[in-house]
Protein backbone atom coordinates (compact mmCIF):
# COMPACT_ATOMS: atom_id res chain seq x y z
CA UNK A 1 0.00 0.00 0.00
CA UNK A 2 1.48 3.33 -1.08
CA UNK A 3 0.49 6.83 1.07
CA UNK A 4 -0.78 9.54 -0.79
CA UNK A 5 1.30 12.20 -2.15
CA UNK A 6 1.11 15.76 -1.00
CA UNK A 7 2.53 18.62 -2.90
CA UNK A 8 3.18 22.10 -2.13
CA UNK A 9 0.25 22.87 -4.67
CA UNK A 10 -2.55 21.18 -1.82
CA UNK A 11 -1.05 23.53 0.98
CA UNK A 12 -1.91 26.42 -1.85
CA UNK A 13 -5.27 25.17 -2.87
CA UNK A 14 -6.02 25.56 1.00
CA UNK A 15 -4.65 29.09 1.44
CA UNK A 16 -3.65 30.99 -1.06
CA UNK A 17 -0.11 30.90 -4.03
CA UNK A 18 3.02 30.02 -2.21
CA UNK A 19 5.84 32.18 -3.37
CA UNK A 20 8.85 30.68 -4.67
CA UNK A 21 10.55 30.59 -1.44
CA UNK A 22 7.47 29.05 0.58
CA UNK A 23 7.41 26.20 -2.02
CA UNK A 24 10.65 25.25 -1.47
CA UNK A 25 9.82 25.56 2.67
CA UNK A 26 6.80 23.85 2.55
CA UNK A 27 8.42 21.26 0.46
CA UNK A 28 10.58 20.17 3.00
CA UNK A 29 7.76 20.80 5.94
CA UNK A 30 5.82 18.44 3.82
CA UNK A 31 8.33 15.53 4.09
CA UNK A 32 9.13 16.46 7.59
CA UNK A 33 5.05 16.05 7.91
CA UNK A 34 4.57 13.20 6.27
CA UNK A 35 7.82 11.21 7.78
CA UNK A 36 6.16 11.80 11.72
CA UNK A 37 2.50 11.18 10.58
CA UNK A 38 3.81 7.84 9.08
CA UNK A 39 5.83 7.26 12.11
CA UNK A 40 2.82 8.06 14.36
CA UNK A 41 0.70 6.00 11.97
CA UNK A 42 2.63 2.34 12.05
CA UNK A 43 2.19 2.12 15.81
CA UNK A 44 -1.34 1.80 14.87
CA UNK A 45 -0.82 -1.00 12.13
CA UNK A 46 -1.47 1.49 9.12
CA UNK A 47 1.32 1.18 6.72
CA UNK A 48 -0.25 2.92 3.38
CA UNK A 49 -3.42 3.78 2.39
CA UNK A 50 -6.04 2.12 4.00
CA UNK A 51 -8.75 0.23 1.82
CA UNK A 52 -12.35 -0.50 1.51
CA UNK A 53 -11.54 -4.65 2.74
CA UNK A 54 -9.77 -2.63 6.25
CA UNK A 55 -13.07 -0.71 6.80
CA UNK A 56 -14.97 -3.88 6.58
CA UNK A 57 -12.92 -6.09 8.80
CA UNK A 58 -13.45 -3.42 11.26
CA UNK A 59 -17.66 -3.81 10.84
CA UNK A 60 -18.28 -1.35 8.28
CA UNK A 61 -20.99 -2.13 5.13
CA UNK A 62 -19.78 -2.17 1.87
CA UNK A 63 -20.73 1.04 0.75
CA UNK A 64 -19.62 2.80 3.93
CA UNK A 65 -15.96 0.79 3.56
CA UNK A 66 -16.06 1.90 -0.19
CA UNK A 67 -17.01 5.83 0.89
CA UNK A 68 -14.27 5.54 3.87
CA UNK A 69 -11.11 4.65 1.97
CA UNK A 70 -12.30 7.13 -0.75
CA UNK A 71 -12.26 9.72 1.85
CA UNK A 72 -8.95 8.66 3.57
CA UNK A 73 -6.61 9.71 1.30
CA UNK A 74 -8.15 13.50 0.84
CA UNK A 75 -8.34 13.28 4.66
CA UNK A 76 -4.55 12.32 5.08
CA UNK A 77 -3.34 14.98 2.02
CA UNK A 78 -5.90 17.95 3.96
CA UNK A 79 -3.80 17.33 7.64
CA UNK A 80 -0.42 17.59 6.11
CA UNK A 81 -1.52 20.40 3.85
CA UNK A 82 -3.18 22.20 6.83
CA UNK A 83 -0.34 21.35 9.33
CA UNK A 84 2.26 23.29 6.85
CA UNK A 85 0.04 25.66 6.45
CA UNK A 86 -0.09 26.71 9.68
CA UNK A 87 3.59 26.60 10.04
CA UNK A 88 4.09 28.84 7.06
CA UNK A 89 1.20 31.40 8.43
CA UNK A 90 3.27 31.31 11.56
CA UNK A 91 6.57 30.27 11.32
CA UNK A 92 8.51 32.05 14.23
CA UNK A 93 5.65 30.59 16.45
CA UNK A 94 4.12 33.93 17.50
CA UNK A 95 0.50 33.97 19.65
CA UNK A 96 0.56 37.90 20.03
CA UNK A 97 2.77 40.62 18.76
CA UNK A 98 2.21 44.25 19.76
CA UNK A 99 4.18 47.13 17.94
CA UNK A 100 4.50 50.83 18.83
CA UNK A 101 5.85 54.16 17.37
CA UNK A 102 5.45 56.33 20.06
CA UNK A 103 7.40 55.94 22.66
CA UNK A 104 8.40 52.47 21.35
CA UNK A 105 6.56 49.78 22.66
CA UNK A 106 6.78 46.36 21.62
CA UNK A 107 5.20 43.31 23.38
CA UNK A 108 5.47 39.67 21.86
CA UNK A 109 4.31 36.29 23.15
CA UNK A 110 4.57 32.76 22.05
CA UNK A 111 2.38 30.05 21.90
CA UNK A 112 3.60 27.79 24.01
CA UNK A 113 2.69 24.29 21.94
CA UNK A 114 4.17 25.58 18.72
CA UNK A 115 7.04 27.66 20.67
CA UNK A 116 9.22 26.60 18.26
CA UNK A 117 7.42 27.74 14.63
CA UNK A 118 8.20 23.85 13.66
CA UNK A 119 5.09 22.18 11.80
CA UNK A 120 3.16 21.15 14.66
CA UNK A 121 1.46 17.72 14.12
CA UNK A 122 -1.19 17.16 16.74
CA UNK A 123 -2.68 13.95 18.70
CA UNK A 124 -6.11 14.73 16.83
CA UNK A 125 -4.86 14.63 13.83
CA UNK A 126 -3.94 11.29 13.95
CA UNK A 127 -6.74 10.21 15.68
CA UNK A 128 -8.57 11.10 12.50
CA UNK A 129 -7.06 9.01 10.39
CA UNK A 130 -7.17 5.72 12.73
CA UNK A 131 -10.35 3.90 12.16
CA UNK A 132 -12.14 2.80 14.81
CA UNK A 133 -14.38 -0.59 14.93
CA UNK A 134 -18.07 0.83 14.33
CA UNK A 135 -21.04 0.17 17.04
CA UNK A 136 -23.92 -1.91 16.18
CA UNK A 137 -26.57 -0.01 15.94
CA UNK A 138 -30.11 -0.89 17.35
CA UNK A 139 -32.70 0.51 19.81
CA UNK A 140 -31.51 -0.63 22.82
CA UNK A 141 -29.02 -3.31 24.18
CA UNK A 142 -29.14 -5.60 27.29
CA UNK A 143 -25.94 -5.83 29.55
CA UNK A 144 -26.69 -9.50 31.60
CA UNK A 145 -24.98 -10.03 34.82
CA UNK A 146 -24.35 -6.32 35.64
CA UNK A 147 -25.85 -5.35 39.35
Amino acid sequence: MAWPTVVPSDVANLWRPLTTAEVTVATARIALVEAELRSELRLYGITGTLLASDFVRLGFTSEEAEAAAAEWPTLYKGIVADVVRQSLINPEGWLEERESIDDFERTRRRDQATSTGLAFLDADDVAKLIPRRRRKRGAFSIHLGQT
